[in-house]
């Protein structure tokens, strides 16, 4: 009796064990990951990063100074050629207005004095048109002409702000240059002013763009920037606008690189098409990625599964039904970071292991 005991206790241990070991063997088969060569497509792209913004943007300028007593369009409000923009008060002060007096005096004395010349009305006069000669007196007189009438038409301007010059008419309200968007207005009602001139730069009173032709323009590193060219196609991706995705043209490329944070950079200059229904606004920013090089229709691996050593790349492929693998050297080509094109040592469906990692406690 105490042998039967025996015999069943041995073999309840034994189907234990065997349970135990196929449990085992069969997680151990089960841990075993791989991936298979499939085949599609391959795309290497050059990163830009920048911003969305118009293509050239518009200072405006006075051409008189004074004081902005009115300003007729808001910031973002979209203007018309030729539509009024601020108006300028002037505000000569005493001494501005007692030197364009006096200048109008002097002009009308030289003028007063060239046709004394020209008309010989004494002998001085007379005396003075033999010595210069006919072309040269006729020359002098319409200079001091010339001269009286610019003064007079500077007293103008600084006592009513707005005259003609040369058929040019310089108003106190200044107007669009062209059609578009306000975007920046740097002045309010109160603000003095400076106008444009050849000692000053003058005070810019807005910014205008148009809006309707946008561009995108950002920086790409330098190790792109040897395989780009222009009419490259992009996706421009706007960061405020995450369903918005642009479809664009490299028309730029910098010869010139700039530094920034310790990284060499070349400036690229993308255009795009306007979606209708999309508000894009200047500054916003964007990620453009241009197409480098396509291939379709070609082998694909997971770059992670690819040992490289130096030049040379070697894959483990799966070997059943044991589960192993077996190593094996390949040959790779266009790489976008995470799938590689195999061009020979692997057939499509292959099976290729997983690379193991051991574990850093």
């Amino acid at each position: 009796m105490k042998a039967w005991k025996w015999f069943l206790a041995l073999a309840i241990v034994a189907a234990i064990i065997f349970v135990a070991f196929k449990g085992l063997a069969g997680k151990e088969k089960s841990d075993v990951r791989w991936v298979e060569v499939t085949r599609g497509t391959i795309e290497r792209r050059a990163v830009g990063t920048g911003t969305i913004g118009p293509e050239f943007e518009v200072q405006v300028k006075p051409q008189i100074s004074g004081i902005v007593s009115e300003v007729f369009k808001r910031m973002g409000e979209k203007v018309r050629l030729g539509e009024p923009l601020v108006k300028v008060r002037p505000n000569p002060t005493p001494f501005d207005s007692v030197a364009a007096k006096r200048s109008v005096e002097a002009a009308k004395l030289n003028e007063e004095r060239a046709v004394e010349i020209r008309n010989r009305e004494n002998f001085y006069s007379t005396l003075m048109s033999l010595m210069m000669g006919s072309k040269e007196m006729e020359r002098q007189y319409e200079q001091a002409r010339l001269g009286r009438m610019r003064a007079e038409e500077q007293l103008e301007l600084l006592r009513e702000g707005k005259v003609v010059m040369d058929d040019e008419v310089i108003d106190s309200v200044i107007t669009s240059p062209i059609d578009g968007y306000m975007l920046e207005r740097r002045v309010n009602i109160g603000d003095p002013v400076d106008a444009l001139g050849s000692r000053s730069g003058g005070t810019v009173l807005c910014i205008l763009a148009d809006m309707d032709t946008l561009v995108f323009r950002g920086t790409v590193d330098e190790i792109d920037v040897g395989h780009l060219k222009g009419g490259m196609e992009a996706r421009i991706q706007v960061g405020a606008l995450p369903a918005c995705l642009l479809k664009g043209t490299l028309d730029e490329i910098s010869l010139k690189a700039q530094q920034r944070n310790n990284a060499t950079l070349f400036e690229v200059r993308l255009s795009f098409e306007r979606p209708e229904d999309v508000v894009l606004r200047a500054g916003y920013s964007a990620t453009a990625n241009i197409l480098v090089q396509k291939k379709d229709d070609i082998l694909l691996l997971p770059e992670r599964v690819i040992d490289r050593r130096g030049t040379e790349a070697f894959v483990r492929v799966l070997k059943e039904p044991a589960g192993t693998g077996e190593t094996r050297q390949i040959e790779t080509g266009l790489s976008d970071g995470l799938v590689t094109e195999i061009l020979s040592g692997l057939d499509e469906g292959q099976r290729v292991l997983e690379r193991t990692y051991e574990e850093i406690e």
